[in-house]
C-alpha cells in the first residue's frame, strides 16, 4: 500500500526472494505543499464506505513492525507462524533523503539500490537500531480518536515508541499522571492506605482532561493565531476544592467489610485514627467558615497529611495538635511543623511539605482577587455551591493558568491539583471532541512529566495517525480542521519530522487533499481491495456534492437519505394515482404541502406541476361525464313524454 503520493513501489516474489522496484509518479505533490517549512512532509487521506477497512488499517499500521521469528517448538509452531505472517511487512521509508526499506519478510532485495534491512526481533539491525534509536526506530507513532472502542496502548524505550490517545487511554494516563504527580515514585507515609493513594482514586477522567484543556487554553492566549476555541475564553471559570474528609468517609465505608486478619488493616486502623484526630482539630471550625473561604479545605487537607505523617512517625510531641478556630491558625501550625527542626525529619518528606504550603499560598493570593459565587441556599445547606469566579479574559485567569500550568508540568508534584475542581468548560460534543484532539496533541511534548518511565517524550520522526478526524464536528469546522491541525502539528512538533494519516467521510474535509493523497478502500462483495485513484475525480478544491458521489462510492446511491427516498417516491405515486382517482381538494391541498417539504427545488416543482396537470385533466373529465349524465337524463325526460 502506497502513502506517498510521489512514488510507486511495486513487490514480486521470486525463487524465495522479493524484489522491489520503485518509480516516480506523474502525477507527485510537490515538497511544502502541506507545510513549507518542513515540520509536515506528508498528509494521507483514507475513505472508504462503512466496513471497507479504515480502521483496520490504521490498526496495521500502528502496531506493525518489530516480530518474533516463529518458535521452534512444534507444538506452538502453527501459532507463532500465523501471527508472523498476519505481522508481515516490506516498508519504504524516506529516511535524510534516501529511500530505506525496513522487513520482516527474510530476503529482499532492491533493484533500484533501495537499502534493505531486517528488523526481525534479534537481527542485528534491529539491536543496532534500538541502541542508537536510530533509523525505523526513531520514530514515534501517536493514534488518536474519539471512539470509546480503542486500545489503551503506551509503549517506551527511553522515549514514546507508540502512542494510543482516546477516551480509554487517557484514563490509563491519568492513573499515571497522579501517581507521579502526587509524589507516589515512593510512598511518603509508609503505608498502603496513604492518603494520596485514596485520593487518587477518586479522581475522574474529566479532572484530568479539565487541566488538559486550561493547559491548550493558556497556549492559545499566548499565541498570535485565531482559534477556534476563542469562544471558551469568553467564559467565567467556577474553582472550587474537594474536602478529603469526604472521600475518607466514603472509602471507610467501602471497605468496613475488609477482614480482620487482612495484612493492611492496622494502616487502615491508623488512618482511621489520623481522620479523627483530624476531625477533632477542625471541630471548632463552622461550616460556614469553610463555605466562605475555599482555601480553608486546602489547608485542612494538608493538616489531615500532617497529622498522619507525624503520628507515623512518633513525632506527635513535637507538634502538639489543638482545636483550630481560623483557617490562620491552621495555617501557623503547619508552618510551625515544617521550620521546627526534626519535626518532619527526612528530606523527602519536608520538602513535600514545604513545597504544598507554598503552592496553596500561590492559589490562595490569586482566588482572593476573586469573587464568591452568589448562591441562594443557607450557608449551612449542603446544596450551597461554594466556590470562586474568576472572571474571563482578567489578569486572574491569567494567573490561575500559569499556575496550573507551573503544578501540572513543571513541579515534582502538586498537592493542589490532587484537590482541584474546576467548572466552566462545558462543552458540546462537537466542541469537546475537537478540543480532546489539539488538547491532546499539545500534550504530547509534555509526556515525560505525566510518564514516569519516559526520558524523552519521542522520537525525531511522528506518524500521526487519526481516525474518523471529522467525528462530532459540524460541516463549519470541517472547513477549517485540517488547517487548524496544520498549525497545532507544527507547533507542538518544531524539530521533528510529521507524516499524518487519517480516515474521514466528510467530502468538506476531503476538498482540501489532493486526489494523488487519497487512499480509496472498497468492500466489494465482502473483499476489501483498494479501489484505483485514476477511476476517479481530482479532489481538491472540488465541489463537495461530486466528492459526495466520487470519492465515497455514492454514485449509484444519489444524495438522498434512504428514508426521504422513500418518501418521495410514495409522493409520486400518489400524484400518478390522481388521473385515476376523483381527489376533493382537502386531499389535494395535503399533497401539496408534503411535496413542498422537499428541499432539491428540481424534484419539488416536478412533483407540482404533475400534481396540478393530473387535477386539471381530473376536472376536464370530470365535466364531460356530467354532461354525458345530463344529456341522458334529458333523452330519459324525453321518452316519458
Amino acid at each position: 500500500m502506497e502513502y506517498s503520493p510521489n512514488y510507486n513501489f511495486e513487490v514480486n516474489y521470486q525463487n524465495g526472494t522479493y524484489i522491489l522496484s520503485s518509480n516516480k509518479r506523474n502525477d507527485w505533490v510537490p515538497d511544502g505543499f502541506f507545510d513549507g517549512d518542513g515540520c509536515i512532509s506528508n498528509i494521507t487521506a483514507i475513505v472508504g464506505e462503512n466496513g471497507s477497512g479504515k480502521t483496520t488499517l490504521l490498526d496495521y499500521i500502528l502496531y506493525s513492525g518489530i516480530v518474533s521469528k516463529p518458535d521452534k517448538d512444534k507444538k506452538y509452531y502453527d501459532f507463532f507462524i500465523d501471527k508472523f505472517k498476519y505481522r508481515e511487512q516490506i516498508s519504504v521509508y524516506k529516511d535524510k533523503g534516501r529511500l530505506v526499506c525496513y522487513h520482516n519478510v527474510g530476503n529482499v532485495i532492491s533493484i533500484d539500490n533501495i537499502d534493505c534491512i531486517d528488523i526481525t526481533k534479534d537481527s542485528k539491525e534491529l539491536s543496532n537500531m534500538l541502541i542508537n534509536n536510530d533509523g525505523y526506530k526513531n520514530m514515534t507513532k501517536i493514534a488518536i480518536t474519539n471512539s470509546l472502542y480503542s486500545k489503551s496502548v503506551v509503549s517506551t524505550h527511553g522515549c514514546l515508541d507508540t502512542i494510543t490517545l482516546n477516551p480509554n487511554s487517557i484514563n490509563t494516563l491519568k492513573q499515571s499522571f497522579y501517581k507521579k504527580s502526587l509524589g507516589l515514585d515512593n510512598a511518603i507515609y509508609g503505608g498502603f492506605y496513604d492518603i494520596p493513594v485514596i485520593v487518587s482514586e477518586y479522581k475522574s477522567i474529566g479532572d484530568f482532561q479539565n487541566l488538559l484543556d486550561i493547559i491548550y487554553l493558556k497556549y492559545i492566549t499566548e499565541t498570535d493565531e485565531k482559534s477556534i476555541f476563542e469562544n471558551l475564553l469568553n467564559r467565567d471559570l467556577k474553582i472550587s476544592f474537594k474536602n478529603v474528609g469526604s472521600f475518607l468517609k466514603d472509602w471507610f465505608e467501602k471497605n468496613n467489610d475488609y477482614e480482620e486478619n487482612n495484612d493492611y488493616k492496622s494502616d487502615e486502623r491508623n488512618l482511621r485514627s489520623y481522620y479523627e484526630t483530624w476531625r477533632h482539630a477542625l471541630s471548632n471550625i463552622s461550616a460556614e467558615q469553610f463555605v466562605e473561604d475555599i482555601t480553608l479545605i486546602l489547608y485542612s487537607n494538608l493538616l489531615l497529611e500532617i497529622i498522619s505523617c507525624n503520628n507515623s512517625c512518633n513525632n506527635v510531641d513535637k507538634c502538639r495538635i489543638k482545636k483550630f478556630k481560623h483557617k490562620a491558625d491552621i495555617a501557623n501550625y503547619i508552618e510551625n511543623c515544617i521550620n521546627i527542626e526534626n519535626c518532619i525529619n527526612e528530606p523527602k518528606k519536608h520538602s513535600y511539605f514545604r513545597n504544598a504550603f507554598e503552592e496553596i499560598k500561590s492559589y490562595e493570593e490569586c482566588l482572593d482577587k476573586c469573587m464568591n459565587n452568589l448562591c441562594l441556599l443557607p450557608k449551612h445547606d449542603l446544596g450551597y455551591d461554594s466556590c470562586k469566579i474568576v472572571k474571563h479574559r482578567s489578569k486572574e485567569l491569567s494567573n490561575l493558568f500559569s499556575l496550573i500550568e507551573e503544578s501540572m508540568l513543571k513541579s515534582k508534584y502538586s498537592f493542589v491539583l490532587r484537590y482541584i475542581n474546576i467548572r466552566g468548560l462545558d462543552l458540546s460534543s462537537g466542541e469537546r471532541a475537537l478540543l480532546n484532539y489539539f488538547s491532546w496533541l499539545h500534550m504530547i511534548p509534555y509526556f515525560k512529566v505525566i510518564q514516569t518511565d519516559v526520558i524523552e517524550s519521542t522520537f525525531d520522526n511522528i506518524l500521526l495517525l487519526i481516525d474518523e478526524i471529522d467525528l462530532y464536528c459540524h460541516p463549519s469546522w470541517q472547513q477549517k480542521l485540517l488547517d487548524y491541525l496544520i498549525q497545532e502539528v507544527k507547533f507542538n512538533f518544531k524539530d521533528k519530522h510529521v507524516q499524518i494519516m487519517f480516515t474521514t467521510h466528510s467530502p468538506i474535509v476531503l476538498s482540501d487533499m489532493p486526489k494523488s493523497n487519497i487512499i480509496y478502500l472498497k468492500n466489494q462483495n465482502g473483499k476489501l481491495f483498494i479501489d484505483e485513484k485514476e477511476k476517479h475525480n481530482e479532489t481538491f478544491g472540488a465541489n463537495i456534492y461530486k466528492l459526495f458521489d466520487d470519492a465515497f462510492f455514492l454514485e449509484k446511491q444519489g444524495q438522498v437519505g434512504e428514508f426521504a427516498k422513500k418518501k418521495i417516491q410514495s409522493l409520486i405515486n400518489e400524484v400518478l394515482d390522481v388521473k385515476d382517482k376523483v381527489t376533493d381538494s382537502k386531499n389535494s391541498h395535503q399533497l401539496k404541502q408534503r411535496i413542498s417539504l422537499i428541499g432539491e427545488p428540481l424534484i419539488r416543482e416536478k412533483l407540482l406541476s404533475m400534481l396540478v396537470k393530473a387535477e386539471y385533466d381530473d376536472r376536464m373529465n370530470l365535466r364531460e361525464k356530467k354532461i354525458k349524465l345530463y344529456e341522458e337524463r334529458i333523452k330519459q325526460l324525453k321518452g316519458e313524454q
